[in-house]
């Protein structure tokens, strides 16, 4: 996973950073961590630039869909991880073999693939709505 630098600034930084990190945490075994940032000369300082405010306003919602269809494919993929993981189970336990029918009718051995090459398949068969 590429590691992700958040920089916060302001009268609270300390306690923003912190729920930031609780924010981040959220049990999925993401490690967050703080580090100071030493602060800009006061020359170097600007209140508000109104092309910076209005660019970042147009790219908030453009950033909120990619980190949501990131957190889709997260949990997408942590359930197909589960469905071969109980594929292989079943083969070795029980003797019995898991397939999934691809677009053309084709059997693909659903022990054999890992969790990307499932979501692989199965957005094949049912490609997402856009």
């Amino acid at each position: 996973m590429a590691e992700l630098r958040f920089v916060l600034g302001g009268s609270d930084a300390d306690a923003a950073a912190a729920a930031l990190i609780e924010a981040l945490e959220g049990g999925d075994g993401v490690k967050a961590t703080t580090s100071p940032v030493p602060s800009l000369p006061d020359g170097e300082r600007k209140l508000i630039d109104p092309i910076s405010l209005a660019a970042l306003i147009v790219a908030i919602p453009g950033a909120v869909l990619a980190a949501w269809d990131i957190v889709d494919r997260i949990r997408k993929r942590r359930k197909a991880h589960a469905v071969v993981e109980t594929a292989r189970r079943l083969r070795a336990e029980r003797q019995v073999e898991t397939w999934l029918l691809t677009a053309d009718a084709t059997p693909r051995a659903v022990a054999d693939l890992d969790a990307d090459g499932l979501l692989d398949l199965v957005a094949k068969i049912d490609p997402p709505p856009r």
